[in-house]
């Protein structure tokens, strides 16, 4: 072989090894910085594919194992029984929201809040929201952020009894999101009024000014969802266009309405729960329509107008309400309502005795009971949208191991490590239009 082919095969060799070695060293560099990018959207067929947003994995632990209580461990609810009545860790004060909401960028982060939608799914399909809310400023915030997706919208009424400090601070808050809103109107609520259905036709009514979002839900600020966004937009969807409204007939009490004479238009008065699932047409409906304008007027002279107003409409076929119940009153199933897990303590016939259909680890206030620590795991079972009532202050691990848990589950979704869960039956809709 010449002597400059040996030569020009041994630089042509070293050539080709320096480049195989400034690709390795490339191609490393590149692994390197995608890993300081933490949570990116893996490549699914239910997100926008364009998105290159990053799941805000920025929240104070929890201070005990929550996965224990959800397991009914006794040593972790013996740890969090020493807590009855105490604050913990994610606990912040009024006056905290005050300042801190003085700086909304920064507050919108340090809090973790979700500010893009996390799938295309859920981006084209928009959800209002009224939070009736009186006190604890640190729980109404923590269940706007729990429910909050830049795509929806929300209305916050506070009692007009409500302290100044808790106004400023929830005020505080709102003003730091385009699509949160305090109420035009705050009026004073008091039970078995019309004052306790009056809050929620103020929020559907300011909501009403915001076009595209397709279904209405009404709250309480001790409530907590049990579902994630994307698997409330997935029920919401089965409905097919149909309001999700409690109807109860054989236990009705029909003698709250007794002593306000007939109600117009032919409409039989049906008991149901005052948090309803409904759609757009039948908000407009319930706000404008004359015929609910003047039944409206005749529930202000019954007692718990809220538990009356909404389900007439809902079960009242003849008057033809959008989204409403088409069938026979004999078919309405009162066990069917799946929008609220409520522990009630009731009446048993024929005795002067009560009971609830669960055991109440927590406690009973006006005959609801208010959950605690030992009742996490039935809660956690349960098929419902919402879960009714948790009090911060009372067990606040109870609170903080909810919130935790559909935190990673809304987490675990976006990144498709597990499958959106809406197991509730909605087979009655499949043939709404």
């Amino acid at each position: 072989m010449p002597f400059y082919r040996k030569y020009t095969q041994y630089y042509l060799l070293i050539m080709l090894a320096v480049c195989v070695l400034v690709v390795f060293r490339f191609l490393q560099t590149s692994s390197t910085k995608r890993n300081f990018i933490k949570y990116q959207l893996p490549s699914t067929s239910i997100r926008n594919a364009s998105m290159l947003d990053y799941f805000p994995y920025q929240r104070i632990p929890v201070d005990i194992n929550c996965k224990g209580l959800f397991d009914g461990k006794e040593s972790e609810f013996l740890k969090a029984d020493s807590w009855t009545n105490l604050n913990t860790s994610q606990f912040i004060s009024d006056q905290a929201y005050i300042t801190d909401t003085a700086d909304c960028t920064t507050f919108i982060k340090s809090r973790g809040y979700i500010t893009k939608p996390l799938t295309m799914e859920e981006e084209l399909y928009s959800i209002a929201y009224s939070f009736v809310v009186y006190e604890d400023a640190n729980q109404v915030e923590r269940l706007l952020r729990a429910l909050y997706q830049p795509q929806n919208y929300y209305c916050i009424h506070m009692d007009d009894k409500s302290q100044p400090d808790f106004r400023r601070a929830v005020s505080g808050v709102a003003k730091c999101f385009d699509n949160v809103l305090i109420s035009s109107v705050s009026v004073s609520v008091l039970r078995k009024s019309f004052t306790v259905l009056q809050p929620d036709l103020i929020c559907m009514e300011d909501l009403w000014k915001y076009k595209n979002w397709k279904y209405f839900m009404n709250l309480a600020g001790n409530e907590f969802p049990l579902r994630t966004n994307l698997e409330l937009v997935r029920i919401l969807k089965t409905l097919n266009g149909s309001n999700h409204i409690q109807g109860i007939l054989k236990r009705a009490n029909t003698d709250r309405w007794e002593k306000a004479g007939l109600p117009p238009h032919d409409i039989r008065p049906i008991k149901g729960s005052m948090h309803i699932v409904a759609i757009r047409a039948f908000v407009e409906y319930a706000l404008h329509n004359p015929i609910a304008l003047e039944f409206l007027e005749w529930t202000k002279h019954t007692s718990f107008p809220e538990e009356t107003f909404f389900s007439s409409l809902h079960y009242n076929a003849h008057l033809n309400v959008p989204g409403a119940f088409k069938g026979s009153l004999e078919e309405v199933d009162d066990g069917a309502y799946f929008g609220r897990f409520v522990n009630w303590l009731n009446w048993i016939d024929g005795t002067d005795k009560f009971k609830s259909e669960f055991d109440c680890k927590g406690k009973f206030i006006h005959g609801i009971c208010v959950f605690g620590v030992r009742d996490l795991p039935l809660i956690i079972s349960r098929p419902e949208l919402f879960v009714n009532k948790l009090y911060r202050y009372y067990q606040p691990y109870a609170f903080d191991c909810m919130e935790e848990l559909l935190f990673n589950r809304t987490r675990e979704g976006y990144l498709s490590k597990q499958s959106a869960n809406t197991n509730v039956d909605t087979r009655q809709y499949a043939d709404s239009s």
